[in-house]
């Protein structure tokens, strides 16, 4: 069995080549798509630096909820959704698809944060990495370096609230919450952090 890699990216070409080159060493990789916000005409010469499908998905309008959208053609159900920045080493890619395989309803990830309500008012807060070291509790894992199961992406696109949805949108942040509450949300399940090198 193998995953697709799913690599978010927006105006950083050498990142990306980086990314494309690097993924594709690793042997349970089956595809790479990249989630292109950018422009019609993305650089598809950098399919040409590996054997393996490099495929871009155009998206119209730039939103961060493009990197959730549904992908056609998809061989897998295991999904790793990585930033263009994130080079997570093969071993470790490894362990934490491993690590999916045993709970494939929930994500596994290699950058845990906490949440908490803020004193005396209705909206929440994450907390840093400092925190979960420190106190050894994780509620969240963050997707720009997760595994899922491709069924999310369609949750996130047609079942996330609106709101929420746009939310995301407006403001360009706040996926990797809206992702994970989604996902725990449906399942009752917590996150698994994995530790790895990257």
């Amino acid at each position: 069995e193998k995953f697709t890699i799913v690599v978010n990216t927006f105006k950083r070409p050498e990142r990306l080549e980086k990314s494309i080159k690097h993924y594709a060493r690793c042997p349970s990789v089956d595809a790479i798509r990249i989630v292109w916000s950018e422009s019609p005409d993305p650089p598809r010469h950098l399919s040409k630096l590996t054997k393996l499908p490099v495929i871009f998905d155009v998206h119209e309008k730039n939103s961060i909820n493009n990197r959730f959208v549904p992908l056609n053609g998809l061989r897998t159900q295991g999904v790793f959704n990585v930033d263009d920045d994130i080079l997570v080493s093969c071993d470790s890619l490894q362990f934490g698809f491993e690590t999916w395989r045993t709970s494939r309803d929930t994500l596994v990830g290699y950058n845990p944060r906490i949440h908490s309500k803020n004193a005396g008012e209705c909206k929440y807060g994450y907390k840093q990495w400092w925190h979960v070291w420190w106190g050894g509790k994780y509620s969240i894992v963050l997707t720009k370096a997760a595994f899922c199961h491709h069924k999310y992406f369609y949750q996130y696109t047609h079942e996330l609230s609106r709101e929420v949805w746009n939310h995301v949108h407006e403001n360009r942040n706040c996926e990797d919450i809206a992702m994970q509450f989604m996902v725990s949300n449906a399942t009752g399940l917590p996150p698994i952090w994995v530790q790895g090198s990257y």
